[in-house]
């Protein structure tokens, strides 16, 4: 599947999925990230980046017509990963169950999710 050069595609994930999906889903992360996955103290947290990586990785696999699981990211100096020799560019957000996608053709993209919550004190916090 190719990205023509004027468009951005867009994806929106919900988490949820059973622990047996979770299982499945594990399967397709590299060593690094299954630790990074492990990492997280809490359940929930980890099983909402195991299920966000991998469907990155399914959504580029479909892209460059390659397995997910032999996708080999690089990272920048600030952690964000990136395919080195590949024209893809993409971006991942994720906050609150929720993650949005971004990939274009050879131009860098970014998208950000955030959950919205109220702030009784924001106007205090602002003010100072």
């Amino acid at each position: 599947m190719k990205i023509p050069s004027d468009e951005v595609h867009i994806y929106l994930s919900e988490s949820g999925r059973s622990k047996e999906e979770i299982l499945r889903l594990e399967k397709l992360l590299s060593q690094d990230e299954l630790e990074k996955a492990y990492r997280y103290k809490f359940e929930p947290d980890k099983n909402s980046y195991i299920e966000f990586r991998s469907l990155l990785r399914k959504l580029l696999g479909e892209y460059l017509s390659i397995e997910p699981s032999k996708i080999i990211f690089s990272y920048s100096e600030k952690g964000k990963p990136f395919l080195k020799d590949q024209n893809i560019k993409f971006n991942l957000s994720h906050s609150n169950g929720y993650a949005v996608y971004a990939f274009s053709s050879g131009k860098e993209v970014g998208i950000d999710v955030e959950y919205l919550r109220e702030m009784p004190d924001a106007h205090k916090i602002a003010s100072r």
